[in-house]
């Protein structure tokens, strides 16, 4: 009864041809209002549409008559005041004898909800009176008090009514600010009610960062930040990630929005939340990562220097906060700085992230993993460290390294604990994917963090972790020169346009053996079980048909027998 209550009152409002409306159709929008109050929960998806659609033509014709600033205006479009049309007395009343350009629309649901101001006809005086503003605004306060599913089909029915609003040369924002209203009314929702909300409310926001006008794209990105200013003001609960899908909309703009201005005001917003709302992010640190990894492939330099910025000052402040397990943010944090040092603009951004990448490493190596997830005990070790005790370097294996590399003098590394084991893997494995950039100086600064890194800190590892790290880090550094395809290796053509090319991966790839022997040989015996799989390595390119790729295998294998032979027994050189 509701719905049909709520479906033939609609149509008598007459606000799709306001110039025939009268004081009866006036008092049809109060009851409609009324019905939507009262019965708000049996209304439905369409009920909900009538009615909103009802609240939107009614505050353009208030707008109007009451001579404020329209939307249009704001945003670009001039909105000249209408003429006012002639009148004459009929029955001791006043009504308009303006006609519209064309016929009226059919139906409210047929009304366009954003004419240009110029054709926007009124009602005879006294008919807008029937309905006071707050009455209005009631439905969206009101929206708090609905039940789930009510509230679901309110959401939608606001979020289409706000795209209807869009779409159109002269744009009004009305339903999206009662969007943020509603928004916030409805937080004290548990959270998968909320959830639901959301994810309409979300990708309206990405669709309306995505406007063809720049003044709706930056007003809707700054609604969506108000609206994470506030829920991030609220604690997440345990074991549920809303956080994420709550800034998930920032991603979406970010990679969708045409125009750099928004793409910035969008980074600009996460980078303020970050600062100010830092304290209480969670799994919130997910999305903003995502966030600046899209950014960091923009067009735009601005965008790209704007959102390494942020990045910079997140992993430095904040560093504990994403290196919590529960968050489960440090794979995106690592990610999002190996997409900066691919950057192809600016290149300064490229060299500061693989630094970034070193800080990162030893933030990790210190502790702070544990410290975030309370992995320590009470007399402040490691939970668990006695079956993770760090094996000790070898005197005799640090005797041929090179000069300026760790050596036993120096201190010993730390025990880490799973979590912290766990999180090394995606940073290795980004330094790794980074050895074989085309930039000389990103190639050569992602090795010497790599192997700066594995040097330093490989003492914790236990030898399940470095075979590991040897299949997952290392051993893909060398896939160029591994390759069975001579022409994969370049090293098949001793001269012509490939000479440059060969000379700086004959270099690379004498270096990185070189480093690599020396990391699997200073902390044996936990890397003894790496013995068989660099022999294969070593043994395969010392076969190869070509000269100078064969020289490097057989340097690097003479390099790991005179490190190896004072610490292997019969056993592992027998396996």
């Amino acid at each position: 009864p509701v719905r049909a209550v709520a479906a033939a009152l609609a149509p008598r409002t007459r606000l799709h041809a306001p110039t025939t409306m009268r004081p009866k159709h006036g008092a049809a929008m109060r009851a409609l209002l009324a019905v939507a109050d009262a019965g708000g929960d049996a209304l439905g998806g369409d009920g909900w549409g009538d009615v909103l659609r009802c609240c939107s033509l009614w505050e353009l014709l208030t707008t109007v008559a009451g001579g404020a600033p329209s939307d249009a205006s704001m945003f670009g479009v001039p909105a000249p005041t209408p003429a006012p049309a002639p009148r004459r007395s009929l029955f001791g009343r006043s009504v308009s004898t303006a006609a519209p350009a064309g016929p009226p629309p059919a139906s409210v649901r047929d009304a366009p909800l954003a004419p240009p101001p110029a054709t926007v006809l009124l009602p005879p005086p006294g008919v807008l009176d029937a309905v006071n503003a707050d009455a209005v605004d009631r439905v969206y306060v009101r929206s708090a008090r609905l039940g789930a599913d009510a509230a679901a089909d309110f959401v939608a029915a606001l979020a289409r009514v706000a795209t209807d609003e869009l779409a159109t040369e002269s744009p009004r924002v009305f339903s999206t600010s009662k969007i943020v209203d509603v928004a916030h009314f409805n937080m004290d929702r548990i959270r998968l009610v909320w959830s639901r909300l959301w994810a309409t409310l979300g990708d309206f926001f990405v669709g309306a960062g995505a406007h063809a006008s720049l003044p709706v794209a930056l007003y809707a990105v700054d609604a969506l930040r108000q609206l994470a200013s506030k829920f991030l003001e609220r604690d997440e609960l345990a074991n549920y990630s809303f956080q994420t899908e709550f800034l998930r909309p920032f991603v979406g703009i970010v990679r969708g929005a045409r125009r750099v201005e928004v793409r910035e005001l969008a980074v600009r917003c996460l980078a303020q939340l970050a600062s100010s709302r830092g304290p209480c992010i969670r799994s919130g640190w997910r999305s903003m990562f995502m966030a600046f990894t899209a950014a960091a492939g923009d067009e735009s330099p601005t965008v790209v220097r704007l959102a390494f910025a942020a990045v910079e000052r997140v992993v430095r402040d904040a560093f504990a906060s994403i290196a919590d397990p529960e968050a489960a943010a440090f794979p995106d944090a690592v990610n999002c700085l190996v997409a900066f040092a691919n950057a192809a603009v600016p290149a300064d951004v490229g060299l500061n992230a693989i630094a970034f990448l070193r800080f990162c490493a030893d933030r990790l190596a210190g502790g702070d993993v544990a410290d975030a997830t309370g992995g320590r005990g009470d007399d402040g070790r490691d939970a668990g460290a006695g079956s993770l005790a760090p094996p000790q370097p070898h005197p005799d294996a640090l005797r041929i390294r090179p000069a300026g590399t760790p050596t036993a003098a120096h201190s010993t590394p730390p025990p880490l604990d799973d979590a912290r084991l766990y999180a090394w893997f995606p940073l290795l494995a980004g330094l790794s994917e980074l050895a074989f950039d085309p930039r000389p100086d990103t190639r050569h600064a992602a090795l010497e963090v790599l192997f700066g890194v594995l040097a330093a800190h490989g003492g914790a590892f236990t030898p399940a972790f470095w075979e590991r790290v040897y299949t997952s880090a290392l051993l893909p550094v060398f896939d160029h020169v591994r390759a069975g395809d001579a022409r994969a290796t370049t090293f098949a053509a001793p001269t012509g346009a490939g000479d440059g090319a060969d000379a700086w991966l004959y270099a690379t790839a004498t270096r990185c053996l070189a480093r690599t022997v020396d990391v699997a040989t200073a902390f044996w015996p936990a890397t003894e079980c790496l013995l068989p799989k660099l022999l294969d390595l070593l043994g395969g390119l010392a076969r190869r048909p070509h000269a100078p790729l064969a020289g490097v295998g057989v340097a690097a294998l003479a390099r790991l027998v005179d490190a190896v032979g004072p610490l292997a027994d019969a056993r592992a050189w027998g396996s």
